[in-house]
C-alpha cells in the first residue's frame, strides 16, 4: 500500500524558491551538507516511487478487469513523484546558483560543491528521464489494450486511430457510433479506465516537461564546465609530470655531481698518498747516499 504523503510533499514543494536561492542557505558548509543529504533522501524516494509505479503499471496491464484500487495507487504515486520533483528542482536550482557564485575558486569546499551539484543534477535528470519513459511505455501498452478490446467487440480501429481519438478526447464518441449502447456498457468500463489513465499521465508528462528541460540544460552546461575543468586538470597533470621529471633529472644530476666530487676526492687522496710515498722513498734514498758518501770520505 502506498503511504499517503501527498500533503507533506506538496508543502515541501511549495518551499520558497527565494529561500533556496539565498546564499546563506548554501555558503555555510554544515548547511550545505544538510541540504545535500536532503536532496539525496528525496532522490531515493523518487527512485522507490518509480519502481512502485512500474510494478503498478504491470499489475494493471495484466489484470482482466479494471481495479479502482490500483488506479488510485497509481495516481497517488504519480502525485507524490511530481511533488518531490518540484522540491528537488528548487534545491538543485539553489545549488546551481551557489556554484555560479563560487566561480573559479578551487579550494576544497568549492570543489565539493561543484562535484555534488554535477552528480545530483545528473541523477535527478536520469530519474526524470526514466519516469518519462515509464509513462510513455504504459501509454503505449494501454493504447494496444484499447485497440485489442475494440477488435474483440468488432470495432476496427488501429493503434494510430485510437491514439488520435484519445488525443482529441473523442474515443467514446467514435466508438458509440460503431457499437450499440448495451455492448458499450458491457465492455468499455475497462477501456474507459485505461483511457482516463492515458489522459492523466499525458498531463503529468506535460507538467514535468519544463522541469525536465531545465535540468537537461543544466546538465549540458555542467558538462561544458566539466570538460573545461577536465582540460585544466589535464594541463595541471601534464605540468606536474613535467615538473616531476625535471626534479628527477635535477636529483640525478645532483647525485652524479656528488659521485664525481667523491671520485675526485678519492683520486686526490690516492695521488697525495702516491706522491708522499714517492717523495719519501726518494728522500730516504738520498739520505742513504749521503751517509755512504761520508763513510767513504
Amino acid at each position: 500500500m502506498v503511504k499517503d504523503r501527498l500533503a507533506e510533499l506538496q508543502r515541501l514543494s511549495s518551499q520558497s524558491r527565494d529561500a533556496l536561492l539565498d546564499q546563506e542557505a548554501w555558503s555555510d558548509m554544515d548547511t550545505f551538507l544538510a541540504n545535500i543529504e536532503n536532496i539525496r533522501s528525496k532522490l531515493d524516494e523518487m527512485e522507490a516511487l518509480l519502481k512502485q509505479l512500474a510494478e503498478i503499471h504491470r499489475t494493471i496491464l495484466i489484470s482482466p478487469a479494471s481495479d479502482p484500487k490500483y488506479n488510485a495507487e497509481m495516481n497517488e504515486v504519480v502525485s507524490n513523484f511530481k511533488a518531490l520533483t518540484k522540491s528537488v528542482s528548487g534545491f538543485l536550482s539553489g545549488l546551481a546558483e551557489e556554484v555560479k557564485r563560487i566561480g573559479n575558486q578551487n579550494d576544497a569546499s568549492s570543489r565539493i560543491k561543484k562535484d555534488q551539484s554535477r552528480t545530483l543534477t545528473r541523477a535527478f535528470h536520469n530519474l526524470l528521464n526514466d519516469f518519462n519513459e515509464e509513462q510513455l511505455h504504459y501509454k503505449s501498452q494501454c493504447e494496444k489494450t484499447i485497440a485489442k478490446f475494440l477488435r474483440i467487440s468488432g470495432v476496427q480501429l488501429d493503434e494510430d486511430q485510437v491514439d488520435q481519438a484519445i488525443e482529441k478526447g473523442e474515443l467514446f464518441n467514435t466508438v458509440s457510433l460503431l457499437m450499440g449502447d448495451r455492448e458499450k456498457k458491457a465492455l468499455y468500463e475497462d477501456v474507459k479506465s485505461r483511457h482516463d489513465d492515458i489522459i492523466k499521465l499525458e498531463a503529468s508528462i506535460r507538467e514535468l516537461h519544463e522541469i525536465f528541460q531545465d535540468m537537461a540544460m543544466l546538465v549540458e552546461s555542467q558538462g561544458e564546465i566539466l570538460d573545461r575543468i577536465d582540460q585544466n586538470v589535464q594541463y595541471a597533470t601534464d605540468y606536474s609530470k613535467k615538473a616531476l621529471s625535471n626534479v628527477n633529472q635535477a636529483q640525478q644530476a645532483q647525485r652524479r655531481n656528488m659521485m664525481l666530487k667523491f671520485g675526485i676526492l678519492i683520486c686526490g687522496i690516492i695521488t697525495v698518498i702516491i706522491l708522499f710515498i714517492v717523495f719519501s722513498a726518494a728522500f730516504y734514498q738520498l739520505i742513504n747516499q749521503c751517509q755512504k758518501f761520508y763513510v767513504i770520505k
